[in-house]
């Protein structure tokens, strides 16, 4: 809102199950207000990305850059894992997916690296965040093979 708050009305909407997902594309996602929403004690649900070839060359990137930027708001980073992990799998509630790794699942598991080192995160405003760590896509494993790994790639 106006006063920089989180609206009542998405509040209401919470309460009554409407799960919120950041949804960063190439035009939708601004430091200014994620921060508003999560020093109003408004976390995400979700964290997704609007993933298309137009998004890509802009400031979303990929799914753990976007990570990495809410890691950068302050997020803990379990609850920024749980974000595209468990809370996701369960909003689209597909049967298939679980979110969660288990005997007999699919073993489909994104394995992330936390990397230290300086790096500049940008919204689609152009703002700049410099930040000190990212997370970095290591290792992706889908139905239990090895399909990249050994380097970062995009996830």
């Amino acid at each position: 809102g106006d006063d920089g708050r989180v609206l009542a009305s998405a509040r209401r909407a919470r309460e009554r199950g409407v799960r919120m997902d950041i949804g960063h594309g190439g035009g939708s996602f601004t430091f200014r207000t994620a921060r508003a929403a999560l020093a109003d004690g408004f976390e995400p649900d979700t964290i997704s990305t609007d993933l298309h070839a137009f998004s890509l060359v802009g400031a979303m990137r990929d799914l753990p850059t976007t990570m990495s930027k809410f890691l950068a708001l302050g997020m803990p980073l379990e609850r920024v894992v749980a974000a595209v992990t468990v809370n996701a799998a369960r909003t689209i509630e597909h049967p298939d997916v679980t979110g969660t790794l288990a005997a007999g699942g699919s073993a489909d598991i994104a394995i992330l690296e936390e990397r230290d080192g300086r790096a500049d995160l940008a919204d689609v405003t152009g703002e700049i965040l410099p930040v000190d760590r990212t997370l970095q896509a290591w290792c992706t494993v889908r139905g239990g093979r090895v399909k990249a790994g050994g380097s970062p790639a995009t996830v």
